[in-house]
């Protein structure tokens, strides 16, 4: 019905909504153009992220008579695809997670500088995914879409792809 609708009214192409990838097709008479997202570095993962979730965790379970042996376990419960990406950035591959968890809590609280040391293994494990834009130009007889893309390390962007919408 969407699609009959906006052929109805004369729409060549719309963009799509929220997609991970960066695309654009013409489908059955309609362009759709589908951007991305910005990429980095915004998960919950992050050390001070994680740091916090796990201090929010202690703190519940004491609230409710709980160990923090067991909020932990319960956080994992909670997450375990944050946690295990988390450890996977930091190469911490095979390590007991409750213990891990225990002893970051401990080193990012009490050592000033936890904090850097954290977030550049994380960066160096991660690497960084490429942000993409699209910039449109519409015309008296013609739609242009230029794609730009970034080289996922803060470097400029440059032009891809050029689509003439027809």
């Amino acid at each position: 019905a969407f699609h009959q609708l906006l052929l109805k009214y004369g729409v060549d192409a719309y963009f799509c909504g929220h997609t991970h990838n960066t695309s654009y097709a013409k489908i059955n008479g309609l362009w759709q153009l589908d951007p991305g997202h910005a990429r980095g570095l915004e998960e919950a993962s992050y050390a001070d992220q994680m740091y916090a979730a796990i201090g929010r965790a202690i703190e519940e379970g004491r609230q409710r008579g709980v160990g923090e042996a067991n909020s932990l376990r319960q956080l994992y419960r909670d997450d375990p695809y944050h946690i295990d990406y988390w450890f996977k950035y930091l190469g911490l591959k095979d390590q007991p997670v409750i213990q891990t968890l225990a002893q970051f809590y401990d080193k990012y609280g009490n050592d000033p500088t936890a904090r850097d040391r954290y977030y550049e293994a994380q960066i160096e494990g991660r690497g960084q995914t490429r942000s993409t834009f699209m910039k449109v130009f519409v015309g008296s007889d013609e739609v242009t879409v230029e794609i730009y893309r970034d080289d996922a390390h803060g470097g400029p962007y440059t032009l891809r792809k050029t689509v003439l919408l027809d």
